[in-house]
């Protein structure tokens, strides 16, 4: 029983972590966007790298 308890005050924690993440959810929004400049960026270096690869053989 004593385990069903923790598990109980596990939920709790849960709750919580939940009502975090609605808090979140109101920024998620830019971080999408950071998220896709800094794919963006990655992906002009890789074919930047590329381009230099091809030029030096």
């Amino acid at each position: 029983m004593h385990d069903v308890n923790v598990d109980a005050a596990d939920g709790d924690d849960d709750d919580d972590d939940d009502d975090d993440d609605d808090d979140d959810d109101d920024d998620d929004d830019d971080d999408d966007e950071m998220m896709m400049m800094l794919m963006m960026m990655m992906m002009m270096m890789m074919m930047m790298m590329m381009m230099m690869m091809m030029m030096m053989t």
